[in-house]
């Protein structure tokens, strides 16, 4: 973009004038980071307006030649990064809740945020599932109790009720939900469970690991999700499903290793990379 297209959010204009100049802000930042497949699918999902033509032009076809440099991986051969999911996780596309328009979740110093780029809704906290579980004795019989139980954000009761292997029901209190001092099961430490975030990677549709927002990079097959958190991740995923060799570590972590089945399976590589081509 040329110097003397100097970009002011707050500029008068209509709506759409300023979601515009928010959208090239982003963009200008992810160029200056050499985020370029960043910057090239925020660009492409944008609706631009008139006035922002000229500049929504010249920033794409930045975008698009500095990716087309990034060296291609063999078709034959592939070695997957020595990472886990937890590398990808840096400026992920993800759907707004309001307005289901794409926004980037970005983290600084460990703490995650997300704005919108459509309605400006900003969200910090997360907004997915939550997991009640754990294993815990029966106090009739004494008999194992293991209990995994989804429950929405917000909603988190503050006792449950669970099946035991000796036909009993007993009553096990939610350890991180308000818990008051009477409650059956307060105060015991083995007829207490716990609530936590569930996976986001197995929810349907997939969310993003740190806000549990939608995921922009996520479409359904017949088989199950195919998704990724951003542009590197995706890139990464292709080189990995298209070669005919794929070498892994030893490290359980690893991205690779943390697969479906199905996503790996030789038989199914042309439906996951049509998958993955619609994901850009």
């Amino acid at each position: 973009m040329n110097d003397d297209q100097t970009l002011d959010a707050s500029a008068p204009g209509s709506d759409a004038d300023r979601r515009a100049v928010r959208n090239l802000l982003w963009v200008e930042s992810f160029l200056v980071q050499g985020q370029w497949a960043s910057a090239e699918y925020l660009l492409r999902e944008t609706k631009w307006p008139a006035p922002w033509r000229s500049p929504y032009t010249e920033g794409l076809a930045t975008a698009r030649e500095h990716a087309g440099q990034r060296p291609e991986a063999s078709v034959e051969r592939h070695v997957a990064q020595w990472a886990s999911p937890r590398t990808f996780r840096h400026d992920v596309p993800v759907r707004c809740p309001r307005c289901a328009a794409i926004g980037v979740v970005t983290s600084q110093a460990g703490r995650a945020r997300f704005t919108c780029l459509q309605c400006t809704a900003r969200i910090t906290t997360w907004q997915g599932p939550m997991l009640i579980h754990g294993v815990c004795t029966c106090p009739q019989c004494g008999g194992l109790i293991e209990i995994r139980r989804p429950t929405p954000r917000g909603h988190t009761p503050r006792a449950v009720e669970a099946d035991c292997p000796g036909g009993h029901v007993a009553q096990l209190a939610v350890q991180g939900a308000d818990v008051p001092a009477d409650c059956p099961g307060a105060g015991a430490h083995r007829r207490t469970v716990h609530v936590c975030r569930d996976d986001p990677y197995s929810h349907d549709p997939p969310l993003d690991p740190d806000l549990g927002l939608e995921l922009a990079l996520a479409t359904k097959t017949r088989h199950g999700w195919v998704w990724a958190l951003n542009h590197d991740h995706l890139e990464e995923l292709r080189a990995f499903v298209a070669a005919r060799v794929r070498v892994t570590s030893d490290y359980q972590y690893q991205w690779a290793n943390r697969l479906p089945r199905w996503i790996i399976d030789g038989h199914h590589r042309r439906e996951v990379l049509a998958a993955l081509r619609k994901l850009g």
